[in-house]
């Protein structure tokens, strides 16, 4: 009768949180821009190559049995800790290439006497165990354990770090750091290849207020020059202010052909315009140079003169459209709004062009499960002012895992780092599987 009782609260207790859960993302669901939601998103991730698992918040699950335990995350930490028997885990969800072999490996420390303290692979739909390495009871203080797994077939696994099974639960405290996946190699470096396109003229038929025009507009030969310093300035600053931690290398062409085609759009941020799409730019490009040598492509153009009535409708400096042919592409532009001398400023003018490359690092890390700041929100909320230098110093730290992240019941007085690190330098492409597609909304006419 006593074990029945159990059962039946800890159905109750399973329901209420299943439901609470639920509830949970609903709200989320309908509150949050998609942007916000794909940042969030970190199950399912592709393991292409070899990378480091964060330890945040955000990215592992956390299950248990039995009793009560206790969950401690930090920068660089995991920690489990019981007080009585029970089964608990950190868990995180991925998808592998098949026919591939995969290594995952973790630093494992407990006080705990008996149980098993373990790393696992299990099935994610049948729940099997497909694979599992527990520590050596005679090596005291940490040890790495680590699994060889073939994938075979399989894509869906998950990933468990174990205090406890079910079989064998553990009281104590058990410790988790360096967590780690090596999979297939790939050729990686640090070596940005970018292209820096000039559009001397643009040449398009644009809807404002239901009334069809035609915007033609040349960059004059300052233009010309002032895009080409700019390219210049990127290149030095990605260099310098990465710390070293990436190389990067900018071709700069101009293009004669006029651009012919923009499209009504709407940003993932809310702005409304006209820009062309990564595939209008392809093709205009493509028969300029060999589009391969190229990891980021950005283009600058002029979209607006004196004359109001000759003038593309933009809202934005800058706008990085996606990856196209696993190639990052953006954009910044000359235009007659608030944000018309950017790039024309004694002080880091090329901040637009370095706000959109980092977009494609900020895709790439999110889409890893890499903690990084959101690069379009609001700067006070890690911290820092709204001044041009408080830009440059939110740049600098975002791009050298320095940028402090809200305290929160996780981190409670530990100050999380987050940000790109070395490695992140190294992965130039998506692994595409997460629905954080940096997409411009289609629409007919700005009114």
């Amino acid at each position: 009768m006593k074990k029945t009782y159990i059962k039946f609260k800890m159905f109750i207790a399973l329901s209420m949180c299943m439901l609470v859960a639920s509830l949970g993302v609903v709200f989320l669901l309908g509150s949050l821009p998609s942007r916000a939601l794909a940042a969030i998103d970190f199950d399912n991730i592709i393991i292409p190559e070899s990378c480091e698992l964060p330890c945040h918040n955000d990215y592992w699950q956390k299950s248990q049995l039995f009793e009560y335990a206790e969950f401690t995350q930090s920068e660089d930490l995991l920690k489990i800790q019981s007080y009585t028997l029970t089964s608990a885990s950190f868990d995180k969800r991925f998808v592998l290439l098949q026919n591939q072999r995969y290594y995952f490996f973790a630093d494992v420390y407990t006080t705990s006497t008996s149980g098993n303290i373990s790393i696992s692979i299990i099935h994610n739909r049948t729940r099997q165990t497909l694979a599992r390495t527990s520590i050596n009871r005679n090596v005291n203080g940490w040890q790495t354990l680590s699994i060889a797994f073939p994938s075979g077939q399989l894509t869906g696994i998950t990933f468990t770090l174990n205090h406890g099974t079910q079989n064998l639960p553990t009281y104590g405290i058990t410790k988790f750091q360096n967590i780690r996946v090596k999979g297939p190699e790939y050729n990686l470096d640090n070596n940005w290849n970018i292209l820096g396109v000039v559009i001397r003229e643009i040449d398009v038929d644009v809807t404002v207020n239901r009334v069809r025009r035609n915007v033609n507009i040349k960059m004059n030969d300052r233009d010309i020059n002032i895009a080409k310093q700019r390219f210049r300035d990127l290149e030095r600053s990605l260099n310098v202010m990465s710390g070293g931690q990436m190389v990067a290398n900018v071709t700069t062409i101009v293009i004669e052909t006029p651009l012919t085609e923009m499209r009504a759009i709407t940003t993932t941020m809310g702005g409304v315009g006209y820009a062309p799409r990564s595939i209008e730019l392809r093709s205009l490009v493509q028969s300029y140079v060999d589009l391969s040598q190229f990891n980021h492509v950005m283009a600058f153009m002029r979209t607006a003169c004196s004359h109001a009535s000759q003038s593309v409708p933009t809202s934005w400096a800058g706008l990085y459209t996606g990856v196209l042919d696993n190639i990052h592409w953006s954009q910044v532009i000359f235009s007659q709004s608030r944000n018309c001398t950017w790039h024309e400023r004694a002080f880091f003018p090329e901040r637009t062009l370095i706000h959109e490359f980092l977009h494609g690092l900020e895709r790439i890390s999110i889409d890893r499960g890499i903690n990084v700041p959101c690069i379009d929100a609001p700067r006070r909320n890690y911290g820092y002012g709204t001044s041009l230098t408080e830009r440059f110093r939110f740049y600098l730290d975002f791009m050298n895992r320095n940028v402090a992240q809200p305290r929160n019941s996780v981190t409670q007085n530990n100050v999380c780092r987050i940000g790109l690190s070395a490695r992140s330098y190294q992965h130039k492409r998506p692994t595409g599987n997460v629905g954080y597609i940096y997409s411009l909304g289609i629409i007919t006419s700005i009114n």
